[in-house]
């Protein structure tokens, strides 16, 4: 049973998500909040979809374990966290909100020398009834000089933050982002638990991601994981880090430990106890978390437990002085991460819009799985665009691109199977899109234009909408990263 004082983090999102990182330079007291504002960051991400570096915190003596920082989320879209934070005053802590929009998510349109993006996002905080307690607005303009940088090459995002003053109470953020230029509008939410962190005698914040951290001239280096999805890190593990809050001269240290909840709410892993000091009124904690191997892609979630120092194996509600939760997500779609045989059969068969009959045919000739899953993934490192990071960006964006089709031109067969599907998987999102009803017949026409003067038209006979091409694609048409 999960005591009182427990800080929950939670997202409820349709749309993938990118991994992200902060790049960051920060040095932080003791007695500071575990999340910096975001100043000046280096607008490029390497390792993954975007970067945060977080150079962070003091270390306190020998047993002062100080760190700090928190997460955030998204995939070929935007990027979404939120954060409860012990606050300054009696009545309300503090909420952290990052949101931040890859470049290659945005439309841009050439100028004379540049080109231009425009895009606002509006951030709304509601409690539990619906109500809107906040809400506030920020515009953005973006010029950049090269097309490369539009097309995320470069990986360059702008981010905004936003800090909130929140009683305690369970609370929804929205965020809708609204390119100005493609006239679409995406919209992501997370759930954030506010406990009154004053009124316990010990309480922990929510858990930040991280994927390293190393520690230089007395002071650590955080490279947090701004995100749910954790598959990139599967291999190596990773860390949460978190606020300790003691209120009380009673626990001088306690014990961390962590577990991970699948969706059904049943403990599939955990780990050892780590002891932990806590001696002063705020601290900062980590523990190392290491995924099963054969963990399978889903929905999960990391708990972050807190304990008495004294408590036996077998644990009791009195026993955990606080929980803090973070939502995790294994995907499938990750040339890093664990993929079943009957998942790895479709992920190949939907290859036909990138390999060759010759390549397919090669890939599933393989005796077994661990063969044609290992052809499988060297296919795709051999035209990772950015060959020796972590992120495969073809990859990335040829799967992302069929989960968005599955979900939005879904007739009487999958998404990627569908004539539009086929289309926005190798061409990608059309320049501009012109829709007829003929009423007479029943027919409804879309026309879809690209660059280079190239355009597709659907037409749906029956008004079912199920669209067929009117003009067949040729074989030799695939998809290609950075298509212009």
């Amino acid at each position: 049973m999960t005591p009182p004082n427990t800080t929950c983090l939670h997202t409820s999102s349709a749309t993938a998500d990118y991994v992200a990182f902060l790049m960051l330079n920060h040095n932080i007291d003791q007695n500071q909040s575990i999340i910096p504002q975001m100043k000046n960051a280096r607008r490029t991400y390497r390792r993954f979809a975007l970067v945060w570096l977080l150079v962070l915190l003091h270390v306190v003596a020998t047993e002062g374990r100080a760190q700090s920082s928190e997460t955030l989320d998204q995939r070929h879209g935007f990027l979404l966290d939120v954060i409860s934070l012990r606050g300054d005053s009696a009545e309300a802590h503090r909420v952290d909100v990052y949101v931040v929009v890859p470049y290659q998510s945005l439309q841009f349109e050439k100028q004379e020398s540049s080109f231009r993006s425009n895009f606002t996002v509006r951030i709304s905080v509601r409690d539990t009834s619906g109500e809107r307690l906040r809400t506030e607005s920020v515009s953005r303009v973006l010029d950049v000089a090269e097309y490369t940088s539009t097309q995320g090459i470069n990986a360059e995002f702008d981010y905004i933050q936003k800090v909130y003053s929140l009683p305690p109470g369970d609370y929804e953020v929205e965020v809708l982002v609204r390119d100005v230029l493609a006239q679409r509008e995406l919209s992501r939410r997370r759930r954030v638990s506010v406990i009154d962190y004053r009124s316990y005698p010990f309480s922990i914040s929510g858990i930040l991601l991280a994927s390293a951290i190393a520690q230089q001239q007395g002071r650590y280096t955080v490279t947090p994981h701004i995100t749910d999805d954790v598959t990139p890190m599967l291999s190596d593990g990773f860390f949460a880090f978190f606020e300790s809050y003691n209120n009380s001269p009673l626990i001088s240290a306690f014990d961390a430990t962590w577990q991970i909840l699948d969706s059904d709410g049943d403990i599939i892993a955990g780990g050892e106890r780590v002891r932990q000091v806590c001696e002063q009124n705020r601290q900062q904690h980590f523990v190392k978390v290491n995924l099963p191997a054969d963990i399978s892609p889903g929905n999960f979630v990391l708990k972050v437990l807190a304990l008495r120092i004294d408590a036996g194996e077998e644990l009791q509600t009195s026993d955990i002085l606080a929980v803090s939760e973070h939502s995790l997500r294994i995907e499938m779609n990750s040339q890093f991460g664990p993929i079943g045989d009957e998942a790895l059969w479709t992920a190949i068969r939907q290859m036909r819009y990138v390999a060759t009959q010759e390549e397919l045919n090669f890939i599933e000739s393989g005796a077994d799985t661990e063969t044609r899953r290992e052809r499988f993934f060297e296919f795709w490192r051999n035209i990772d665009p950015t060959q020796g990071t972590l992120r495969n960006e073809a990859y990335d964006e040829f799967y992302a691109r069929i989960e968005y089709v599955n979900k939005k031109f879904r007739s009487y067969s999958a998404g990627w199977l569908t004539d539009m599907g086929r289309v926005f998987i190798i061409f990608g999102p059309p320049q501009d899109i012109q829709r007829q009803d003929y009423r007479t017949d029943g027919r409804v026409v879309e026309r879809w234009s690209y660059p280079n003067n190239r355009e597709f038209i659907f037409v749906d006979y029956k008004g079912f909408g199920d669209f067929r091409l009117s003009s067949p694609l040729s074989p030799s048409d695939k998809y290609r990263y950075g298509r212009n």
